[in-house]
């Protein structure tokens, strides 16, 4: 029985080599940093093997700010800070509203957001139990990723209320429908 193939998305190697480029990181002194052999990574960045989630983690922690999503090609955003602003971007104002919800919501199971420890820029914030334990961390990527959850939960809710109201909604819904109807989101 032959080997499993593997499809390899030959752009995370490019990427890879980008972020070494800008970093002006060997691929040597990355394969130490990492626990990978120089000849792994050469591969990875030669289309020859993938680059996994596990070895993007671990490169991350040591490039405090890149994105792991973006060095998987889940988005264009090579930085955290890229993700963040363009995220805010999109939802404008929103964006303190929704830490507000992040707030409310780890208070309503005994929770407080804090600050990261020393300016440590792989966590957004923390968690911290009312009750005192260990901080909870959650990184920038993690925090990107509640936010377009919080945003996904509320459309599917209006399109709920939509549904609902079977083809005539009330005054309050009539310009969520014609704004749906006009880009197509309904």
């Amino acid at each position: 029985m032959g080997r499993k193939h593997i499809d390899i998305n030959q752009e995370r190697g490019k990427r890879l080599k980008s972020l070494l480029s800008d970093k002006k990181v060997t691929q040597k002194a990355l394969a130490e940093l990492i626990g990978y052999t120089p000849e792994h990574i050469s591969s990875v960045i030669n289309g020859r093997k993938r680059l996994t989630e596990d070895a993007a983690k671990a490169i991350c922690e040591k490039f405090p700010g890149t994105s792991e999503a973006w060095l998987l090609c889940k988005d264009d955003y090579q930085t955290v800070d890229e993700a963040m602003t363009a995220f805010k971007g999109k939802v404008g104002e929103l964006g303190d509203a929704l830490d507000n919800i992040i707030i409310a919501a780890a208070h309503s199971f005994n929770y407080l957001i804090v600050s990261p420890e020393n300016g440590d820029t792989n966590t957004a914030f923390c968690l911290q139990n009312k009750e005192g334990g260990v901080p909870v961390p959650v990184t920038p990527d993690e925090r990107v990723d509640i936010y377009e959850d919080i945003v996904d939960y509320a459309a599917l809710l209006l399109r709920k209320c939509i549904r609902k109201q079977k083809g005539y909604p009330g005054p309050i819904l009539r310009s969520v429908v014609d704004f749906g109807q006009r880009t197509g989101k309904t």
